[in-house]
């Protein structure tokens, strides 16, 4: 291999030149004294340590080129083998998620580099590595193989719009027609490209606008140089203060799905994207479950009812038929309802033929309505009337005071749940928010964030030690310490945050002053910072 042949070769030289060295008399005020004394072997010495010297330098840049063009070949091969995978993801209908759990099955969430490469040679046709390109590439890798984050950074290319510009519905400029302009400074997840539009010159690439989720053709750059288009890390957010990760853009339900903890790296896959502002209707309650008191939102942003207004209330004593008619000898089963449910009264008593009483009700779990028998013929009682309540219908959260954007949330409000209204209802108008979609590096929690510079910030992989913390041999906390970072010391992050129990967040990291390599705590259990990411300090996203 040429690589191994030149390292080699440049090692034996660079032992040469050490024993060279070793028997050169000294070039400093020992060789002034030869000089004077002796000028001609004076200068000869002088001579022999510039040429020395030549060669060292000659050597060392030899071993730099060597390296950076291996590098090269080594990266340009993984872009390719990213490529094949981006294909076959696109083939097959799945995300690079989907796939990463599909190659991690058996690999506790890490992935060989070798399994990698070995998937990318079978499904990637003319993608082909000789043994020696191979050695090449794995020579990079980390023993323990790629985590998920570092799966996804590979797998997924990413451009920002510098200059605005089209996106069409077709590769081929002349044939397509606009779907939309692209702004400044929007991200475009790669799908397929760059390749070059022989008609007109230009290299064009296939991709997905973050903001909205189009899909189209995008000129890179243009037949006279001009860059529209410019490659650019994942795009990545780090928590600096508590956030809400919520399953749906409107955001109506906080908490839904977790709340991320200060230190977590979130993955952006959709956005950022604007919620414009809206009119909410609020009011105070007393629950009657726990007599718990707060504010709740009863109509939501969209214009969706969240609490039923006052009703006339039954709850179900015994499972009972929910019919569409109410004639019992000529209906039809809308569902049967459960004891336990609450139900609005809309209609009725009314006696049926059959010496049985029925009433039209409105089920608060699923909005069902219909007919039921409240009391049999053999007066046998199957709902009853509880009073006068509000009734949840969305689960919203129970919250300290009128304004929903400042509010502490007490806890959520349960479906059916029955509440006595104390003060309200009262509009408010809510401010325009921006939105972002995101995948948790810790668990691969996926879920719509709020945008702001308290909570979120623009991730980068470099962090500083706020509070001087071990280094560890591994991601246990108790694991063998290599040595202690100090504050104001720079960490590069190579794998994580992870998880390691109490609360606390990990990360996998190279000290940038000895290189050292190993685990550090980001936030340990009591909430104390040991690593800021130095995003934190550029604005958000």
């Amino acid at each position: 291999m040429v690589r191994s042949a030149a390292l080699a070769a440049v090692e034996k030289m660079t032992s040469l030149i050490v024993q060279a060295k070793a028997v050169l008399p000294d070039g400093g005020s020992n060789l002034a004294a030869t000089k004077k004394v002796f000028p001609d072997v004076g200068r000869a010495i002088e001579q022999l340590h510039s040429g020395t010297q030549s060669a060292e330098d000659s050597v060392n840049n030899t071993a730099k080129l060597v390296r950076n063009a291996c590098q090269g070949v080594a990266s340009a091969k993984w872009r390719e083998a990213a490529a094949v995978l981006r294909n076959t993801m696109s083939t097959r209908g799945i995300t690079s998620q989907d796939l990463h759990m599909e190659l991690a099955q058996m690999g506790k969430g890490r992935i060989s580099e070798a399994a990698l490469l070995t998937y990318a040679e079978s499904v990637g046709g003319d993608f082909n590595l000789s043994p020696e390109q191979r050695q090449l590439l794995l020579q990079r890798g980390d023993a323990h193989g790629m985590s998920r984050g570092s799966f996804l950074a590979w797998v997924e290319r990413y451009y920002k719009c510098r200059k605005a510009i089209v996106i069409t519905s077709d590769f081929n400029i002349n044939r397509s027609s606009t779907l939309r302009k692209l702004d400044v400074d929007e991200y475009i997840e790669l799908l397929e490209g760059p390749k070059i539009d022989g008609g007109v010159g230009v290299a064009r690439l296939r991709g997905r606008a973050l903001s909205d989720g189009t899909l189209g053709w995008i000129t890179e750059r243009g037949s006279q140089g001009t860059c529209f288009l410019q490659e650019q890390p994942k795009p990545r957010l780090v928590v600096t203060q508590p956030v809400a990760m919520q399953q749906d853009f409107a955001g109506e339900v906080p908490g839904s799905i977790c709340t991320l903890k200060p230190g977590e790296v979130i993955d952006v896959t959709e956005g950022p994207r604007e919620e414009p502002a809206a009119t909410l209707l609020r009011a105070r309650g007393k629950m009657r479950s726990d007599g718990a008191v707060g504010w709740f939102t009863m109509k939501n942003r969209h214009g969706e009812e969240c609490i039923e207004p006052n009703q006339t209330i039954f709850a179900c004593l015994a499972g009972v038929a929910l019919t569409d008619d109410m004639d019992i000898k000529n209906c039809n089963l809308v569902r049967k309802l459960e004891v336990g449910e609450v139900m609005t009264l809309l209609e009725g008593p009314v006696d049926d033929v059959a010496s049985v009483t029925r009433i039209r009700v409105r089920a608060a779990k699923d909005r069902a309505e219909g007919w039921i028998t409240m009391k049999g013929s053999a007066g046998k009682v199957f709902a009853e009337e509880i009073g006068q309540f509000c009734v949840v219908t969305r689960a919203v959260p129970l919250q300290t005071h009128q304004k929903n954007e400042s509010s502490t949330t007490l806890r959520m409000l349960a479906m059916q749940e029955l509440l006595e209204l104390l003060e309200g209802p009262k509009e408010e108008k809510s401010t325009t928010v921006v939105r972002v979609r995101g995948s948790a590096l810790t668990d691969g929690r996926v879920g719509w964030m709020t945008l702001n510079k308290q909570s979120l910030k623009a991730w980068t992989s470099t962090y500083r030690c706020t509070q001087a913390t071990p280094i560890t041999e591994n991601g246990v906390v108790t694991s063998r310490a290599l040595r202690q970072l100090q504050v104001g010391e720079a960490i590069e992050m190579l794998d994580g945050p992870r998880e390691a129990g109490s609360g606390m967040l990990r990360i996998k990291g190279l000290a940038e002053k000895d290189g050292t390599v190993g685990w550090i705590t980001i936030t340990d259990a009591n909430g104390m910072s040991c690593l800021a990411c130095t995003g934190q300090c550029e604005g958000s996203q």
